[in-house]
This record gives C-alpha cells, structure tokens and sequence, in this order.
C-alpha cells in the first residue's frame, strides 16, 4: 500500500487543481477578486504560521534575504494569483486553465535563454506545438465582435501577464538559489 501513496498524492492533487478553476470562477460571481484574494491569504498564513516558525527555528533567514523574498513572494504569488483571479473574472474557465497549461513550457524556455539549459530538438518542437495551439484559443475571441469576445480577450491577456510573472519568479529563485541563497 505504502508504495502507491504517492499515486494518490498526486491523484489527489490533479482532483483539487481540476476543479479550483470552476470554483474561482463560480465563487467570482459573488465576490470581488481583491476580496476572495484578502481571504485566501489571510486562511493560508494562518493554516501556514505553525509550521513556518517551526522550520524558521531551524532553518533561520539571513536579513539580507527579506528583499528577496518579498520579491519572490510578489512575482509568484500576489502578481500571478491577482492577474489570473481577474483573467478568470473576464474569460473561461477552461481557457484560463489552458493558458494556464503553459507556466511550465516557458519556464523551460526562459530556463534555457538565462541559465542556459539545454532543450533537445523534440522538447522545442513540443513546446513550440503547445505554445501555437494554446495562442491561437488565446486571441480567438479579437477575431469576433462584442463585449463578451473583448473581455475574454483581456482575461486571456491577464492570464498571460500571470505566467509571465510567475517565469520571473522562477528565474529569479534559480539564479538566487545559485549564488547561494536557500528556500
């Protein structure tokens, strides 16, 4: 049983990230982004505080750090949660998500400009195939007319504002990591 727990985990997982989308969206209806935003931090560092100042103990931050940090915490958190809860405020569910689907191929592809990895030919081809496919569903709705196709326009733009702040994030994290700062 034990070695099929981490199947589960991550079962588990795909279970609450496929319906947070709908959810947001549907909670939206009712509450501002701000707000539903406000509330999901403050619950996160409350549920969170134990067990930060537990690994604080022994795990203790350098002063010289906190910039970082706030940064890291404004880029790949409050920067991309605010953009996508709005994008979900302005366009689909599924397309939220989809656009949503590229967080990890452009990070492999910012990875592979400033840190210099390397991608094989059939990682660029792949990437290049789901990134094609995934922005023309983004700029669909500039081709019809009407409020409904602007607003999903720009929920789909904040969506992209979202990842690309989180690639930011990312990048920053793995060049700080290499000069020696630690998570």
């Amino acid at each position: 049983m034990k070695k099929y727990l981490p199947y589960l985990a991550l079962f588990v997982a795909s279970i609450i990230w496929g319906i947070t989308a709908p959810v947001i969206k549907n909670t939206l209806n009712f509450v501002e982004p701000l707000t539903l935003l406000f509330w999901r931090f403050l619950l996160a560092v409350l549920v969170s505080f134990p067990f930060l100042m537990f690994y604080l103990k022994k795990n203790p931050i350098k002063r010289s750090w906190l910039p970082k940090l706030f940064i890291t915490g404004f880029l790949g958190g409050v920067l991309p949660l605010t953009f996508g809860f709005y994008g979900f405020k302005f366009t689909s569910s599924i397309e939220g998500t989809l656009i949503g689907s590229l967080s990890p191929l452009l990070v492999a592809i910012a990875a592979s400009f400033y840190l210099k990895e390397k991608l094989t030919k059939q990682e660029l081809v792949g990437i290049t195939i789901a990134v094609a496919g995934t922005f023309s569903v983004a700029i669909e709705p500039f081709f019809q007319s009407g409020t409904a196709a602007n607003n999903r326009l720009l929920g789909n733009f904040l969506f992209f504002f979202s990842i690309i702040s989180w690639v930011c994030c990312v990048m920053l994290v793995k060049h700080w990591q290499s000069l020696g700062m630690r998570p």
